[in-house]
């Protein structure tokens, strides 16, 4: 098990490793794993994953499954790709862009 407080550095030195364009975008949401539920921020978004700030410390592994609950969007499922104390990175299972709440905020927030 790794836990959220050990350090593993997140991909941003990485931009080649990037499939798609991130975009800063705050909102609460739930973070849950089998162990438990925690709440949490999301720091930014993209077709391929999410970043999220834990409100609290906890732990999930590298791999885990993840559920993640927003305000307005359905119930989004993960594998956490990453953590960095209490950041964690999650690549989404299933294509969003087919999901129209995260299609439509992905376009706004890309402008279009």
């Amino acid at each position: 098990m790794i836990s959220v407080a050990d350090a593993q550095p997140e991909p941003t030195s990485l931009p080649h490793r990037r499939r798609h364009p991130r975009y800063e975008y705050e909102a609460s949401c739930d973070l849950k794993s089998a162990r438990r539920t925690m709440r949490a921020t999301t720091r930014n978004i993209s077709e391929g994953g999410i970043c999220l700030k834990l409100q609290s410390f906890g732990s999930v592994d590298l791999g885990d499954v993840i559920a993640i609950e927003m305000p307005d969007f359905p119930l989004i499922n993960g594998t956490v790709a990453w953590t960095n104390n209490r950041i964690v990175g999650v690549e989404f299972i299933d294509s969003i862009r087919d999901t129209p709440e995260i299609r439509d905020l992905l376009d706004r927030l890309a402008g279009h």
